[in-house]
């Protein structure tokens, strides 16, 4: 005998082991208002067995939210198709109507696990747990492991969100076809002609058959002009239906012959004359050209179709526009809330009737960016390129996505992409802006400075974009500029932190002391150390009119340090810029002479030692 399992097209499994899981089973209002207790016996990927203290609603369909103990939930529609009362308990079988792929598939996996693992205990292996067991959080077995995604509640549930009446069409009796009540309309008899008494002598003598009579079996067929085959002498008359046709005859007197003679008609012009008259008063006059009436009444018929057709798609357009409408501006009401699932669910709804709306899909991807669901972002982005190979904004937000998950190559192509756009009235500095901070990630400061040059740092810019900015200009040696980037973005530490974050960076990484220190400026802008750090960095990277205007700001907060002097000089002699070398070392060791002996022994003078105004200046 086949197993009731086999002819499944899905195959169960018990939620646990040996017992039903217990349940409860929420309504939306106006039903119970209270959840109610149950428990599910069984269930597959086709639909589910539940016993439950009170009885499901027949001829409905559920939308239901069924959480088991350990799986993820997930979201069916189905209906009731079986309902059965056994001691006050209902038992209930509910069919699956719509249900994803995706738990099809999860639901099929676990009814997979649970019949390996049934044989295997049916065959006596005792080892029959096994690893990524897909039942295992629904098993009460001893030694069981599944790895399947948990949920923080330790009990199942479900939640009927919605339920609508399905439309039945009743069983129609079969109707006995009574065709209308025939109107006989009686036809009116034409007047008898007037037919001259037989003598008596002439009807006891001839026989019948001696007269021809033409008798036709229907009105109907008489033709005017049809020819009647017959003798010139024969006396036939056509006559009504139903009026016994009589030939006239002339009464001879009969001789001794015992053959009659025939008697002679009247001429056949007058018999068809006759005969018309008669037809003439039974058949009805026909209408004249009824094709030319037909054709009319057809096109007639057809204008008024069209017009119809046209007047319920202009309706149809209408009454669409209106009801989108409406359900947008739900969408923009919950947005503000903000409930962006809720907005989401209005978005689809449009989705569902309309999914080339560009529109629309970029207001739900824009949605799930706020509700951080990157994955579902951007599968709806690529759908709107695939509407619009060239939409800015579904570019410009797939690069953005891609720069947040750090995945730079993919985010540099969409910006690319975009910024080499040649619509009208498309704006491309936000995808320089954006190709710019990759550059940087990449630390190509020179790529990276070439999209930041047309850039202000008065524009209203995205966090990072400053921080990216401040951070290039910073490494090219423009610290002004980078100080001002910088300033425009929220920076969470104070000065002082930041400086001491420089120093530590130095010991590791020069580019991260160096945007330490301008942060600290940004934070702090006459922090004379910071602008002292900053040319010391420069002068390592050979930056050296970076190095001397990062001197020269030390200088000018406090004119009066003889260290900042002497460094300046070094740089001088590094340019090979002698004069200016040794007017800075002559005033360093003005301020401070310990300077000559540093100066004497510092490589940097090398080239000028031998000259008179070196040792002059040594010499003071």
């Amino acid at each position: 005998m086949t197993d009731v399992s086999e002819r499944r097209k899905h195959k169960r499994f018990a939620v646990i082991e040996g017992i039903a899981e217990p349940v409860e089973v929420h309504f939306p209002p106006p039903f119970y208002q209270e959840p109610i207790v149950g428990k599910i016996v069984d269930i597959s990927a086709g639909g589910l067995g539940l016993t439950i203290s009170e009885p499901l609603p027949k001829f409905f369909t559920f939308s239901l939210y069924i959480r088991l103990r350990g799986i993820e939930p997930f979201e069916i529609k189905g209906k009731v198709i079986r309902l059965e009362n056994i001691d006050g308990q209902y038992l209930a079988g509910i069919s699956f109507t719509e249900i994803d792929e995706a738990t099809v598939e999860m639901l099929n996996l676990i009814s997979d696990d649970y019949e390996k693992c049934r044989k295997k205990r049916a065959e006596g292996d005792r080892n029959f747990c096994f690893e990524n067991c897909m039942f295992g959080t629904l098993c009460t077995q001893k030694g069981k492991s599944a790895k399947v995604h948990t949920t923080d509640e330790k009990t199942s549930g479900i939640v009927i969100t919605d339920i609508k009446q399905e439309t039945i069409e009743e069983k129609k009796s079969e109707e006995i076809n009574i065709p209308p009540p025939v109107m006989k309309i009686p036809a009116v008899e034409p007047e008898k002609p007037a037919i001259p008494p037989i003598p008596a002598e002439f009807v006891k003598e001839v026989k019948p058959d001696t007269v021809p009579v033409f008798i036709p079996e229907k009105q109907e067929a008489l033709d005017p002009h049809s020819v009647i085959a017959a003798s010139k002498k024969s006396d036939a008359v056509i006559l009504p239906r139903g009026l016994p046709s009589v030939a006239p005859v002339t009464p001879e007197v009969i001789s001794e012959i015992p053959k009659p003679e025939t008697f002679a008609s009247p001429p056949i012009e007058e018999r068809i004359i006759a005969g018309a008259d008669v037809v003439s008063d039974q058949i009805p006059p026909v209408s004249v050209s009824p094709k030319k009436k037909s054709i009319k009444i057809k096109r007639y018929n057809f204008l008024s179709v069209a017009v119809l057709f046209f007047l319920i798609v202009v309706g149809a357009y209408i009454i669409k526009d209106k009801i989108t409408e409406s359900i947008l501006t739900n969408a923009e009401k919950k947005l503000l809330v903000p409930e962006y699932a809720s907005a989401v669910k209005n978005y689809k709804i449009i989705l569902k009737y309309e999914p080339k709306n560009v529109d629309v899909r970029l207001k739900i991807a824009h949605t799930y960016v706020k509700m951080k669901m990157y994955a579902n972002a951007e599968r709806d982005y690529k759908k709107v390129l695939v509407l619009q190979p060239d939409n800015f904004t579904a570019l410009l937000e797939l690069g953005k996505i891609n720069l947040k998950l750090n995945r730079i190559k993919d985010a540099k192509n969409y910006f690319i992409r975009a910024k080499f756009l040649t619509s009208r009235n498309t704006d491309i500095s936000f995808a320089k802006i954006y190709l710019g901070v990759c550059y940087e990630k990449e630390k190509n400061y020179d790529a990276a400075a070439k999209e930041f040059l047309e850039v202000s740092a008065d524009s209203k810019l995205p966090e990072e974009a400053y921080l990216s900015a401040g951070k290039v200009f910073g490494m090219k040696g423009n610290f002004k500029q980078a100080i001002l980037f910088l300033s425009r973005s929220k920076l969470s530490k104070n000065a002082v932190e930041y400086f001491e974050t420089g120093i530590v960076k130095n010991e590791i990484d020069s580019d991260e002391a160096i945007v330490n220190f301008l942060k600290a400026l940004a934070k702090k802008n006459d922090f004379t150390e910071a602008f002292e750090w900053l040319g010391f960095l420069y002068r390592k990277k050979a930056l050296y009119d970076a190095s001397l205007d990062a001197y020269r700001e030390a200088i000018n907060i406090n004119p009066q340090q003889a260290r900042v002097v002497f460094n300046i000089a070094q740089i001088h002699a590094l340019k090979d810029d002698t004069s200016s070398a040794l007017a800075a070392l002559a005033q360093a060791v003005s301020i401070d002479r310990t300077y000559r002996e540093l100066a004497g022994n510092s490589y940097e003078f090398n080239e000028m030692k031998n000259l008179p105004e070196f040792k002059r200046i040594l010499r003071k």
